[in-house]
């Protein structure tokens, strides 16, 4: 067989690996295991609006300015066609001190629209205005969203007005009976970050709204809310990446470093699953999806060895597609390689192959690692895999084969 260099051989494998990896996983049944999120919620919703989402702000005038009838008819317009994105347009009106009944029909209108503006309300918490953020804050807990718990902690504890810091603690404490029934007894703000980008990435039911009406990013930008549609599967995963980011700015640890690594790990996962999505290939979601994965692989190469833990976290949550994506990322640390060897031993025969080519790469040796690359060759013919030393493949010296199903059977 052919001996190329180690480094050439080895960077060749992992360019064909990713494919493998994915057509692994769907060829053994395991769809489910992706999240249940890439699959069947490429959803752009609302197109027309998606491309006039301004046009909200004529519908808010006649809102505010007209008759009873007519401003109730402007109201369920709103909610109706634009949903979140008359939010943005909401929002002057909610923080306009000189007028008192702009203030109370733009909270109400808020209040109509519910889970849907909780999203873009937990971005105008970061305004520079006070008025904006205690209005969003109490509108926040009046909706009685969960999806908002961390962010209204980190109000609550850190604001630089006593007014907005009481409203977000009365806000927060709206929400802690459902937080408790979910097990979040918790009402520290960096613990309630990491329980909720958990449940995220997982696609727990309770706070993952697969059908939301727009599937949009929002951000805080130059003082006011910017909206981008996105593909349906990055949606909760933005979520999770946005309550994430604000802990790390604030102070979090490790933790947070280790659960933002296993968002991102989800979310190249998810770009690269919804690539193989037949309705998806001509779609401009996809396409900057695709534009994201370098900037993916620079974070994830900048967590350091809190991809230990993130790989961790992702296997005992049976994510194995994250955990596949997140492995090509792994380093030498301690801690990552610990969690290299304990995904040898994954149900999922995706994961154990990442694991052991990301092993073998940094010259690690042991017979489960052969036991794992033989057994997948029984089962993905003609493919190159690395040898190690003596352990069994190519005799004693270590290099590459080209080996087909038969010859890993003997």
């Amino acid at each position: 067989a052919q001996n190329p260099g180690h480094e050439d051989a080895f960077r060749f494998w992992q360019k064909l690996e990713q494919d493998q990896i994915l057509s692994m996983l769907m060829d053994g049944g395991e769809v489910g295991a992706l999240a249940k999120r890439f699959l069947g919620i490429a959803k752009v919703g609302r197109r027309a609006v998606l491309s006039d989402p301004g046009g909200a702000r004529d519908l808010v005038q006649t809102y505010l300015s007209a008759g009873a009838l007519e401003s109730e008819q402007a109201l369920s317009e709103l909610s109706s066609t634009y949903g979140e994105w008359a939010v943005p347009a909401l929002l002057g009106p909610m923080a306009d001190r000189s007028d008192t009944n702009h203030r109370v029909l733009a909270i109400k209108a808020l209040i109509r629209l519910g889970d849907r503006a909780v999203p873009p309300l937990m971005q105008a918490l970061s305004s520079d205005d006070v008025t904006t953020r205690s209005n969003a804050a109490s509108v926040l807990g009046t909706i009685g969203d969960i999806r908002a718990a961390a962010s209204l902690a980190w109000l609550a504890k850190g604001d630089d007005d006593d007014v907005v810091r009481q409203i977000a603690s009365e806000s927060l404490n709206r929400l802690g009976n459902d937080l408790d029934k979910m097990g979040m007894r918790t009402r520290d703000a960096s613990t309630l970050a990491l329980r909720l980008a958990s449940k995220w990435v997982q696609g727990d039911a309770d706070i993952v709204k697969p059908y939301a009406d727009g599937q949009v990013a929002w951000s805080w930008q130059d003082g006011g809310l910017m909206g981008e549609a996105i593909l349906g599967g990055l949606y909760q995963l933005h979520l999770a990446e946005g309550t994430l980011d604000q802990a790390k700015a604030l102070g979090g640890g490790k933790e947070i470093l280790a659960g933002l690594a296993a968002v991102h790990a989800s979310m190249k996962a998810e770009i690269m699953a919804a690539a193989d999505v037949a309705s998806l290939q001509d779609s401009d979601l996809l396409a900057a999806a695709s534009d994201r994965l370098p900037s993916l692989e620079i974070k994830l190469a900048m967590a350091g060895d809190a991809r230990g833990a993130a790989l961790g976290t992702l296997l005992s949550h049976d994510q194995a597609a994250a955990a596949a994506a997140l492995i090509s990322s792994m380093g030498t640390s301690k801690s990552e390689l610990a969690a290299l060897r304990g995904a040898l031993d994954s149900d999922f025969q995706a994961v154990s192959v990442a694991a052991a080519l990301a092993l073998g790469s940094q010259g690690v040796t042991g017979d489960r690692l052969v036991s794992v690359l033989g057994e997948a060759l029984k089962s993905i013919p003609d493919r190159l895999v690395y040898s190690i030393g003596d352990t069994g493949l190519s005799g004693n010296a270590a290099g590459w084969q080209h080996l087909g199903s038969s010859m890993a059977a003997e």
